[in-house]
């Protein structure tokens, strides 16, 4: 399904729960409406742009239909499991890993390991694919058991 008829399934639903706040919870005065408006007799007729009008008609907040700037965080992209790359959970799961274990826990050091890993060094963690995730976090992990028993023995 594509996003133009997911929004509009959205909008649709938005004014139909409106529409009993606004008086107009019997189908003849609701249809009355959307003709005397827009010409049409049902809110599956309509467009995305009447739709959106007809919720702020019916009392829906403008802002919540006003396409948000969303910026992603630099470190971790939106998670993406089609793409084949890491996600969310993996890269926090690398990077508190790391910082709590490591005795130079800068990012190059992580680069470093990440290379003697995996043979290649990311420029950006969000590069890393699924299974390279998993190996650098296993490599942590072994890197945290042996520092824990390193640290029993002393």
């Amino acid at each position: 399904m594509n996003t133009q008829n997911t929004l509009k399934k959205h909008l649709i639903k938005i004014i139909h729960t409106l529409r009993k706040d606004a008086n107009l919870s019997d189908d003849e005065s609701y249809r009355w409406v959307l003709n005397q408006r827009y010409g049409k007799a049902s809110s599956k007729d309509l467009s995305i742009d009447e739709l959106r009008d007809f919720a702020i008609t019916l009392g829906y907040d403008e802002k919540f239909l006003k396409k948000q700037n969303t910026k992603k965080a630099r470190y971790f992209k939106k998670e993406n499991t089609k793409s084949g790359r890491a996600t969310k959970k993996q890269l926090n799961m690398i990077q508190a890993i790391w910082s709590k274990n490591a005795k130079n826990p800068t990012q190059w050091a992580l680069r470093e390991f990440i290379n003697n890993i995996i043979k290649k060094r990311p420029l950006h963690l969000w590069y890393l694919s699924i299974e390279d995730a998993n190996k650098i976090i296993l490599g942590l992990k072994n890197l945290e058991n042996n520092s824990t028993h390193s640290a029993k023995r002393s």
